[in-house]
């Protein structure tokens, strides 16, 4: 097996940046995260844009302790309700004046009221002088937030949703975080060995369109084959503290989470239910996503799509299952000779 590629040389310059948002800003926000979305401006590879629920500070600084979070709160009329912030984490690999110019992010900066921004291309406390990035730096920012790594039983998934001409609908961050407090206030009653909202988080990735939909025929990619123009990936956690507890228990708040992960995508979407082929193969599982339909199947009678090419693929050259391990047998048909 052989394949080509491509690698261009990363040549720094880079800025990114976390804005944080008051909640009072929330329409604003979202109204211009939907317009950006669908300008031809974001067209342009070198800018992308992820917009974060989270509890507490920002992503990557402790943003996923959601423990933290409950403490600093003060929320005095929902107790234990856990205190969410809105980031919109942006990069722009033209430079930091492009990305503070009409042509980057500008509208984030200076038109959404309440930006607050914390820079991580900026140097420490005794040094704010601009900094240039490489992409191994950008990826550091997301150390701090090791912390929490380990600490928590978490379900994950990634549906992809859908805008006309890249645009998502300009009510979607509102959904967004509707979603998440409404996750948050009905587990604050619950004892943390039963909470399912510690380390939950909420992450739309605004994608461009050529992200999913530059391939000829959709039997030429792996995936996505669901309907043409859904781009942009929701990402979604929920999760519990890791502690003693019986199987029995264990099974029933994974019960739980599944049942909230697949009802999601279609609350924030404001659709009647989300199509089952219409998820990143990133935290397939089991039980909760319908992955033949994933990777094209229409039906178990329909064998000319890339499930079918992906099962006899994985039985031949991976037979101890060292790839997609999470899902085990469920990749491999017995039947498909090696």
């Amino acid at each position: 097996m052989t394949f080509d590629s491509i690698m261009n040389p990363d040549s720094g310059g880079i800025f990114s940046s976390l804005l944080h948002f008051p909640r009072d800003s929330l329409y604003d926000l979202s109204r211009a995260v939907s317009k950006f979305a669908g300008e031809p401006t974001f067209e342009d590879p070198k800018l992308a844009m992820h917009v974060f629920v989270v509890p507490g500070g920002a992503p990557g600084k402790g943003g996923l302790s959601a423990d933290a979070a409950v403490e600093e709160s003060g929320n005095q009329e929902e107790p234990g309700t856990i205190d969410a912030k809105i980031f919109l984490l942006i990069f722009d690999a033209h430079g930091e004046a492009h990305a503070r110019s009409a042509k980057g992010f500008k509208w984030a900066f200076e038109d959404v009221p309440g930006a607050s921004e914390e820079s991580p291309s900026k140097g420490t406390a005794l040094d704010d002088t601009p900094k240039e990035m490489t992409l191994a730096s950008v990826h550091e920012l997301q150390r701090g937030g090791q912390s929490s790594h380990g600490t928590s039983y978490s379900w994950l998934s990634a549906a992809l949703v859908d805008g006309e001409n890249g645009a998502i609908d300009d009510e979607f961050l509102v959904r967004m975080w509707s979603w998440y407090r409404s996750l948050t206030q009905s587990n604050n009653s619950r004892p943390d060995n039963s909470n399912l909202s510690r380390g939950a988080f909420v992450l739309l990735e605004i994608m461009q369109k050529t992200s999913s939909t530059s391939s000829a025929t959709p039997n030429s990619t792996a995936w996505p084959h669901g309907a043409k123009g859904r781009q942009h990936v929701l990402q979604l956690s929920v999760g519990t503290p890791k502690e003693p507890r019986s199987d029995a228990e264990f099974q029933s708040l994974r019960s739980q989470a599944f049942q909230i992960l697949h009802r999601a995508p279609a609350e924030m979407t404001d659709k009647d239910e989300h199509p089952p082929e219409d998820y990143l193969p990133n935290f397939l599982v089991p039980g909760l996503h319908e992955i033949p339909a994933v990777f094209g199947a229409k039906n178990d009678h329909d064998s000319n799509n890339d499930w079918h090419s992906l099962q006899r693929i994985k039985a031949k050259y991976d037979t101890k299952g060292r790839f997609g391990r999470n899902l085990g047998s469920f990749f491999v048909d017995p039947s498909f000779s090696r």
